[in-house]
């Protein structure tokens, strides 16, 4: 989430890869090489953090991934304070580590991922 000039900056330079990336196969091969690394590493951290399985942290991590992915794109455009957004992200953290907990909502495998 960008809180500085600085990060700005490099949020920019984020979001013109990605366009980039659109057309150029090669940068699409790296970027999309890198943010499964992001998301292994943030699934990692979700089934430590909550203590589930690895198919399940990797649903969340993705749900997770995404508001934040939102959250910093209107952060950007100045649409959103930094510090409001980072206690969006972090609700959403906390109600889902409840819901987690209660195992009321929780992936299945059927072919693909489905909520129940």
């Amino acid at each position: 989430m960008p809180r500085s000039e600085l990060g700005r900056i490099g949020v920019t330079v984020w979001y013109a890869y990605l366009a980039t990336a659109i057309t150029d196969r090669r940068i699409r091969e790296v970027l999309a090489e890198a943010l499964r690394g992001g998301e292994t590493e943030c699934a990692t951290h979700v089934a430590a953090l909550r203590g589930i399985d690895n198919v399940e942290a990797r649903a969340v991590a993705r749900r997770l991934l995404a508001l934040s992915d939102g959250l910093t794109l209107r952060v950007l455009v100045d649409g959103l304070d930094p510090d409001d957004a980072i206690a969006i992200l972090r609700a959403e953290v906390d109600t889902g580590d409840q819901a987690a907990k209660s195992r009321v909502l929780r992936p299945v495998r059927s072919g693909r991922e489905t909520w129940r």
